[in-house]
């Protein structure tokens, strides 16, 4: 049955939108069920779709802004293994013809990439192996939490993470608030829709916070991953009684902070892999060059 069916058949618009679970999330069924009630569900539904384009753009914005550095990683890897396993192999059979004497970085490389290629069957299904094992331990509850720790505690990464996760989970807050859902339920809601482990064992402190009868910025004010200033002010906010609009405000501003370092960090990154990669390619042509050197020293001096 579709939506407009299920409306047309007398049931609320919230009620005919959880049919559909698996493409509207339990936040935004939550926010429409609160607008209903409330008398507000056009203006609540104006704020879900804003937010709803904010969280695309965002998404667009990342993948934009990752396809470079990826691109440039992958192609610098193509040419670095193609270098090490077909280029230098011609070359060290040219210099065993001229029994020319090897610098250490050449026989180095040689030897590598003699193993790769006579021993290929050996070292894919391994590099396969430890593929599909990372991508086990990601999936498993330990890999998760491990993953969701280093992104919020990786220098590079630090500033950006807790201002996107903050300013998502914020602003979702103070959206749901505002449609007239309950605190705890906007909170338990808010949970469902991070992806950070620990930030739901944040939310999940917050919800035991306030069922104790205690604020929110307090247990903000113990979190060590969530931007300074924020648990400030969502204390002010409880005593105001602007909790929702302080919250969302809160969240917009921070979602915009981190796209901005978001930018900063891929430029520095970029010209970072550059030359990385510049250097590794440097360090094989270097492997293949030095010998030849020496041939020319020897044969001038021959001559």
């Amino acid at each position: 049955i579709s939506i407009r069916d299920s409306v047309e058949g007398g049931n609320p618009f919230s009620i005919a939108l959880e049919q559909y679970g698996e493409v509207f999330s339990p936040t935004f069924i939550a926010s429409v069920s609160a607008g209903e009630a409330s008398g507000r569900l056009p203006e609540v539904l104006s704020q879900l779709a804003q937010l709803l384009r904010s969280e695309l753009r965002l998404n667009n914005s990342v993948r934009t802004m990752m396809a470079y550095p990826i691109l440039l990683m992958s192609v610098s890897g193509v040419v670095l293994m193609g270098l090490v396993l077909f280029v230098l192999p011609q070359f060290a059979k040219i210099f065993n013809d001229y029994e020319t004497p090897l610098p250490l970085l050449t026989r180095v490389l040689i030897a590598i990439a003699t193993e790769l290629r006579t021993r290929f069957w050996l070292w894919l299904p391994l590099l396969v192996l430890g593929i599909s094992g990372l991508a086990s331990l990601r999936f498993s509850q330990f890999g998760r939490r491990l993953m969701d720790r280093m992104m919020l505690n990786v220098v590079l990464l630090r500033d950006v993470t807790r201002m996107l996760f903050t300013g998502r989970v914020l602003r979702l807050l103070g959206l749901m608030l505002e449609s007239g859902v309950p605190l705890l339920d906007s909170l338990r809601l808010s949970k469902l829709a991070v992806g950070n482990s620990l930030y739901r064992e944040l939310f999940e402190l917050l919800e035991e916070e306030v069922l104790n009868g205690r604020g929110l910025g307090t247990a903000l004010a113990t979190s060590t991953f969530i931007p300074p200033g924020a648990a400030e002010m969502v204390m002010t906010a409880e005593k105001t009684g602007s909790l929702a609009t302080v919250t969302r405000d809160m969240g917009e501003f921070f979602e915009e902070e981190g796209e901005a370092k978001l930018r900063e960090l891929i430029t520095f990154i970029e010209p970072l892999i550059t030359v990385v990669m510049g250097v590794l390619v440097a360090i094989v042509v270097m492997a293949v060059m030095l010998p030849m050197f020496d041939m020319s020293s020897l044969a001038s001096r021959g001559g």
